[in-house]
């Protein structure tokens, strides 16, 4: 049995035994020793301490263990070097172990100590091994392209953070990180702050120094007014992907939550729901709420790590995240597959009805419908109270679930009496479904004496999936007859037959005649043969 203890290194909580623990503590306190003489001495200690957790952690992932041992401190310290070394200014470094590779990393930050505006193209400098000077002339170039430099290099300076500690500074250059490179950082930073005192020191030319502070000065001031700018409006962007974000992914769940039938159970007799098959729903609703939530929720995360300044996503998260959603895109599709064969085959069933003969007929479009007990459900009425009574729509009011599926064409007819053929025709995924769809198809036309009535809309009987189920009606008029057309009739034929102004009307009623050549619209008031004159 081993005690263990908690610790808490640069800012991350690890478990180590109690052994390893004393190891560690008098490694760091030696370090801490040595760099106690360094103005610089805090910011050094604790990037190094961030750079010990860096390894411990990643050791952890490696041996995928949650406990610290005395082993692994051993291969840190020898990683990252003893302070001995120093003192006896070894410049060689300790032979890498097990766990850790000898290259080294080279991560993309942005560099403002050699900032113009923001660091980004000297980042970009040290990141592609590539002249800082060449890097800023293409982004100048790039202004030119329809801006397309100012909007890259906006993206670059949000989405890129800046190298604010030393380890982060060494990791952008490439560097390794053991205590030899801190050490050597250091004293390059301290060197080159001397240079540019002993620059700044002896003044050659004082005019011209001047106006290059002057330049310098102007220049950094733009660059920190820019700064703010792009900040405040990468900051109003992370707020607006926020807010809608959530208010997206809060509708996305209700909808979910109403497709699934928690709230209106009578969602699927309406179109487009009541294409769907009972057996398909589930997953293809399943599978739409991942395709459509993954994105957002990215973009939303990605929105909350640049607001808050916080950690990039896990890799294991974000490889997650897009197995889970090629996963419902395989599923999606192959739902989507099944339900499309659904509508494979056409098969329609043609019935013919004789008319009584007519010298006038008056054809009316029916907006009646038969009070039904599916009617009761939907609109919450008693059924006992409606009987024997219709309900009436009108062609602007009719409800959704009720399709637009009837089509009326005139034609002429040499035979008598005149006919009305009746051709049901519908969907499915195999000719002999189709056939049983269309026969489920259910529409009605009246004749009382000479005025004819077709009904607006074909219904669908109760529980019948839509399969593109449609009437096609053909009214087969003899040659010389008559009729009387209201407009509103126009709402299901084929072709709106307009009469000249000069023709003659009654109302919202238009006269006719069926010649060889097809209906001509009547314009003498003593050939419309109207009963009612």
């Amino acid at each position: 049995m081993k005690k263990t203890v908690l610790i808490n290194i640069g800012n991350s909580i690890l478990h180590i035994t109690e052994d390893a623990y004393e190891i560690l503590t008098k490694y760091l306190h030696e370090i801490k020793m040595h760099f106690a003489k360094n103005i610089d001495d805090f910011e050094i200690v604790k990037d190094i301490e961030y750079r010990i957790a860096e390894m411990l952690t990643e050791r952890l992932t490696l041996k995928e263990a949650q406990l610290i041992e005395m082993d692994d401190v051993e291969i840190i310290m020898e990683r990252m070097g003893s302070v001995k070394d120093f003192e006896r200014d070894e410049e060689e470094n300790p032979t890498p172990e097990i766990g850790f590779t000898s290259s080294v990393k080279k991560e993309l930050f942005r560099d403002e100590e050699s900032r113009v505006v923001g660091g980004v193209c000297a980042g970009l400098s040290y990141y592609l091994r590539i002249p800082k000077i060449w890097i800023r002339i293409a982004f100048i170039l790039m202004c030119f392209g329809m801006g397309l430099g100012i909007l890259l290099y906006l993206i670059l300076w949000i989405a890129v953070p800046r190298a604010k500690t030393r380890a982060e500074k060494m990791k952008m250059r490439g560097e390794s990180q053991d205590l030899h490179a801190f050490q050597k950082s250091f004293e390059e930073e301290l060197n080159l702050f001397k240079a540019k005192m002993n620059e700044h020191s002896h003044e050659i030319n004082p005019i011209i120094e001047k106006s290059d502070s002057i330049l310098r000065q102007l220049i950094n001031g733009i660059g920190r007014i820019l700064s703010a700018i792009f900040k405040l409006i990468g900051k109003l962007i992370g707020v607006f992907i926020i807010f809608f974000g959530g208010l997206y992914i809060l509708s996305l769940l209700i909808g979910v939550a109403i497709l699934m039938g928690y709230w209106d159970a009578e969602i699927y007799q309406y179109f487009p729901f009541n294409v769907v098959n009972a057996e398909f729903r589930y997953p293809l609703i399943l599978s739409a709420f991942v395709l459509l939530l993954i994105p957002v929720l990215g973009l939303l995360l990605y929105a909350i790590r640049v607001m808050f300044n916080l950690k990039p996503i896990n890799n294991r998260l974000a490889l997650g995240m897009l197995v889970v959603w090629l996963g419902a895109l395989f599923v999606g599709g192959m739902y989507s597959a099944k339900l499309a064969s659904e509508f494979k085959e056409t098969a329609s069933i043609e019935q013919t009805i004789s008319l009584t003969p007519e010298k006038l007929y008056v054809l009316d479009l029916n907006y009646e419908a038969d009070f039904r007990a599916i009617d009761s459900a939907n609109y919450n009425l008693n059924e006992s109270t409606f009987q024997n009574k219709k309900i009436v729509y009108r062609w602007y009011n009719m409800p959704n679930n009720m399709d637009r599926n009837v089509r009326l064409s005139i034609k002429s007819s040499d035979s008598q009496p005149a006919y009305v053929t009746q051709n049901f025709e519908s969907q499915g995924k195999s000719f002999k479904q189709a056939l049983n769809n269309a026969k489920k198809l259910d529409y009605k036309f009246s004749q009382n004496g000479s005025q004819i009535k077709f009904n607006a809309v074909a219904y669908l009987l109760p529980g019948q999936l839509y399969r593109d189920q449609t009437v096609r009606i053909t009214l087969n008029i003899p040659v010389g007859a008559k009729l009387k057309i209201h407009d509103e009739l126009s709402n299901i034929m084929y072709f709106q037959y307009n009469c000249p102004e000069e023709g003659l009307r009654d109302g919202s009623y238009t006269y006719w005649e069926m010649t060889k050549e097809g209906l001509k619209c009547i314009e003498d008031k003593s050939r419309s043969n109207n009963p009612a004159e």
